[in-house]
């Protein structure tokens, strides 16, 4: 008895099935009638006349023609994505940060216990190995 529950029940999901596939058929012709009378129209007038004139052309000037496209398609797709910047994005600002006017001064210290600076040393002189140079001419 439990099998035949079974196939009734996956009979009853089929058969809703089926009425959801017919609704959503209904409504695509709805939807997309317009669209593709509309995209009909382009290829009826635009597409397909060019497509004529095209393979009337030699082989090499449709090489030529061919290029010129689509480096032209790459052109617009290269703006499209520079101009395209990927969301907005925050202006960047350049603050002004206030400086102190003069050298701050740990409180522990005071004028009197200021270490002194230190004196730079000189740098060390390279020392010449081997023999003196001579800069008079033989």
């Amino acid at each position: 008895m439990s099998d035949e529950i079974r196939t009734e029940e996956g009979m009853q999901d089929a058969g809703a099935a089926r009425e959801g596939e017919a609704r959503a058929r209904r409504r695509v012709p709805e939807v997309a009638e317009p669209f593709e009378a509309a995209v009909f129209a382009v290829q009826e007038r635009v597409i397909w006349p060019l497509q004529d004139r095209f393979s009337l052309l030699p082989g090499p000037s449709r090489a030529v023609i061919g290029g010129g496209v689509a480096a032209l398609v790459a052109v617009v797709v290269v703006v499209v994505l520079l101009t395209s910047g990927g969301g907005s994005s925050p202006t960047t600002t350049v603050s002004e940060v206030a400086t102190p006017s003069e050298t701050l001064v740990a409180p522990s210290q005071t004028a009197a216990e200021k270490p002194e600076p230190k004196k730079k040393k000189a740098a060390p002189r390279e020392t010449l190995h081997g023999a003196a140079p001579v800069f008079s001419p033989p």
